[in-house]
């Protein structure tokens, strides 16, 4: 009987630990399944790191070489610009101006034809008139005195008198032609020919006032355009504002002309070209800019003028620039002052013999601070750090252009919408891009050039691309970036962004062989785990 107890007890035993190895042998396998489901989610987001950070390096590469190249392109598509932009304006202007000189012509002809057509009627009326009245008087005067001459006046005092009222207004009527004498029947009389130019908004009447010129003879017709146009004058529209073309045009002159007025010779005759009125006189005056300049034994010498930015108002007849120039002025011969400024110029002009000049500037120098016009640093950040967030909406499903419209246009907004763009190169791959982390270090500067405002930051991100669902490229960068500010609608939005190689502060990327040297130190790691496991369940069956 003990015997039989220590057999079944040890039986017993054999089964507790076969039991209990199973559920060891079980447990260490769901480790490892763990471990190797980890691994695999490793070695794709490893991929995926190492296929981006690929396609960035080529990306960078590739910049950096073109750098120098990109550089001289874009000076030589500047001079080209600049050239097309001058012929094209010098174009229009000529084009315009023959337009003008047509209008003028048609306009000219038109009016004689006008005048020719209403002066040969008001004459023909009163010829007509004149002859009227006479066949009518002799008519009547032929009629009345045959009849009494060979009748005689009846004897009755009521039949005479019936006759000679009947006579008298048969003579009154024979005057009923005069009327087309009066300046306001031949209106209504001629009212037709004025009907044929409603297109033109021309009516007739005539002048209440005599010509003292023409006393005793008919009033002149006066064609008459929204109630008050005499003459004959066809009033013609104000002169069209001054465009955006012209404005350019005429800044440009300015500066030029400045030159060789604030210089000898001090040159009126130049300086007369562009400007009028005050600003001519104060200039030009005893004791103005030029004769102060002269007494002094002084000049100005403008070593660079540039034109930032240039709008014209709704008056058509303001313009507001933002100029940048460094001049140095001279006295005695010798430097006297330097001064560099970014000024804010609003040019009042005025027509003079149909061309656009200066009448008055209002000059505002324009601080560091205030160059950027209506936009800050701190205003800028949060531009930038919006940008940040929408691109992780951007360019990950939805891909939402709307979004990316709210802030970003012009170059920046075409490049990632066009066809073949970044968002339409990314469905292709079935990739996209997840932003863990992304920060807004540092705006260094602002800076106004041409129409936009230059933002240079230092940003930090970390990304990850992934392709097919799996992590193709991890990057971690620090990195000086320029954006480029526009307004569009009212609204600062982003226009383009650039960096350069010199611009990269930090980065790291995860790339293939770190990826797999991971994942080999991953599999060591867990090897040495099932090692330990097994030599413990070796162990507990030996038991």
């Amino acid at each position: 009987k003990r015997i039989d107890q220590m057999d079944r007890a040890f039986e017993a035993r054999i089964d507790q630990l076969d039991t209990k190895s199973k559920e060891i042998i079980y447990l260490v396998m769901e480790e490892i399944e763990e471990q190797i489901k980890l691994i695999s989610i490793e070695l794709e987001k490893i991929s995926k790191v190492i296929i981006d950070e690929t396609t960035d390096s080529a990306i960078i590469i590739t910049d950096n070489s073109s750098d120098k190249a990109q550089e001289t392109i874009e000076v030589a598509t500047a001079n080209i610009q600049q050239i097309l932009d001058e012929t094209s304006e010098d174009l229009i202007i000529i084009i315009e101006k023959l337009e003008n000189s047509q209008i003028v012509v048609i306009d000219r002809a038109e009016r004689a034809a006008i005048y020719f057509v209403s002066h040969t009627a008001n004459q023909i009326l009163a010829l007509l008139s004149a002859i009227m009245v006479m066949t009518f008087l002799f008519v009547a005067s032929y009629g009345w005195g045959k009849g009494i001459l060979k009748e005689g006046l009846p004897e009755k005092p009521v039949i005479r008198s019936l006759v000679i009222y009947l006579m008298g207004m048969t003579f009154v009527a024979a005057f009923a032609p005069l009327v087309f004498l009066d300046k306001n029947v031949r209106a209504q009389v001629l009212l037709p020919f004025s009907e044929e130019l409603k297109d033109i908004g021309i009516t007739g009447s005539y002048d209440s006032d005599r010509n003292p010129s023409n006393r005793g003879r008919h009033n002149t017709r006066v064609l008459e355009q929204s109630g008050g146009i005499k003459n004959y004058n066809y009033q013609k529209p104000e002169p069209p504002y001054i465009t955006k073309i012209e404005a350019k045009k005429l800044i440009k002159k300015w500066q030029k002309i400045k030159k060789k007025v604030f210089a000898p010779p001090f040159d009126k005759y130049s300086l007369a070209q562009v400007t009028t009125g005050k600003f001519y006189r104060e200039i030009t005056k005893p004791n103005g800019i030029i004769e102060s300049l002269k007494k002094n034994n002084s000049y100005y010498k403008y070593n660079y003028q540039n034109l930032n930015n240039i709008e014209v108002d709704n008056s058509g007849t303001v313009i507001i620039a933002i100029v940048s120039e460094s001049r140095t002025k001279y006295q005695n011969y010798q430097v006297w002052q330097k001064k560099e400024d970014t000024l804010k110029v609003s040019y009042k002009l005025q027509q003079s013999g149909g061309v656009w000049k200066i009448a008055s500037i209002d000059i505002k120098t324009i601080s560091e601070n205030e160059e950027l016009v209506a936009i800050t640093k701190e205003e800028a950040k949060k531009l930038i750090e919006k940008w940040q967030q929408v691109k992780k909406k951007v360019f990950a499903p939805p891909f939402d252009q709307d979004l990316l419209a709210q802030v970003t246009t012009g170059d920046l907004y075409r490049g990632i919408t066009e066809p073949n763009g970044r968002i339409d190169s990314l469905k292709k791959d079935n990739a996209y891009y997840e932003y863990t982390y992304q920060s807004v270090d540092k705006i260094e500067s602002l800076k106004l050039e041409k129409s936009c405002v230059v933002v240079t930051a230092i940003v930090s991100q970390s990304r990850t691309k992934y392709q097919n669902g799996k992590v193709s490229e991890k990057v971690t960068e620090t990195q000086r970036r320029r954006y480029g500010l526009e307004k569009s609608d009212g609204v600062w939005k982003i226009a383009f962004q650039k960096q350069k190689k010199s611009d990269i502060l930090s980065r790291k990327v995860e790339t293939k062989d770190m990826i797999e040297e991971e994942i080999k130190q991953e599999l060591e790691r867990i090897n040495l785990l099932l090692e330990k496991r097994i030599d413990i369940t070796d162990k507990l069956l030996s038991n």
